[in-house]
């Protein structure tokens, strides 16, 4: 982590640049990673550990502007987070990253 740091003068963060790294296509037969992210949560919106770790990274995705964004123009993403927070109403870090993760992607179309 400090060496990517290091590398980008400290602007950017790991979760930042892992999360760039998502939306960056190489080649045109190669396919989008967030349409199967969230291919994968929908599969597994059952297992609380996954749906944590999805709401983790939906709303360290949605921090982002260019991520909020894109992510904002799959209408899955919040079905699956309201799902979650239907599903997981007790669990604590579930329900504050997928409220995080709503708020910051409604905020992108009310803009």
């Amino acid at each position: 982590s400090s060496g990517i740091n290091a590398e980008y003068g400290g602007i950017v963060d790991a979760d930042e640049l892992c999360a760039l790294q998502l939306l960056r296509v190489s080649r045109p037969e190669e396919q989008a990673m967030i349409p199967t992210l969230l291919e994968a949560f929908k599969l597994h919106n059952s297992n609380q550990e996954v749906v944590e770790a999805m709401c983790e990274l939906l709303s360290t995705m949605s921090e982002v502007d260019q991520l909020a964004e894109e992510l904002a123009s799959y209408s899955l993403v919040l079905s699956l987070l309201t799902d979650a927070i239907r599903n997981f109403p007790r669990i604590e870090e579930i329900t504050k990253r997928a409220t995080m993760a709503i708020d910051a992607l409604q905020g992108v179309h009310d803009v």
